[in-house]
């Protein structure tokens, strides 16, 4: 099989399966934007992206009315928690490596005292 022939049918699987994939979630990612079906076969309603730590947090209250209704084990709910937490801690660690990036840019860039407000007479 030539590569073309490879290749066209790589990417056929591919889109097969990222399809698949928006049918079985239910959600679809177009760039930064999240959307969702509206029926199936329909158009699409924007809905507002939901972070890790939003997930966790859900998934944290969910596993604990579970285990509150006898349904769930308490492994589970620990489980939860933890991925909470590591959730979180992602968040800061993240911001912090956003943060000392940005004024690395600013710096090398000769832009960080004018971002700073600060001048050299």
């Amino acid at each position: 099989m030539p590569k073309k022939e490879i290749l066209i049918f790589t990417s056929l699987i591919v889109a097969g399966f990222l399809d698949w994939l928006t049918t079985m979630v239910g959600i679809a990612f177009f760039g930064a934007k999240t959307l969702a079906p509206l029926e199936p076969g329909g158009g699409y309603a924007r809905l507002k992206p939901m972070t890790a730590q939003d997930f966790a947090r859900k998934y944290l209250e969910a596993e604990q009315k579970k285990y509150e209704l006898g349904t769930s084990q308490i492994f589970f709910v620990l489980q939860a928690q933890t991925d909470r937490v590591n959730a979180e801690s992602s968040l800061v660690r993240e911001t912090v490596t956003y943060r000392r990036n940005l004024l690395n840019l600013l710096r090398r860039t000769g832009q960080l005292l004018d971002e700073r407000g600060v001048v050299v007479e």
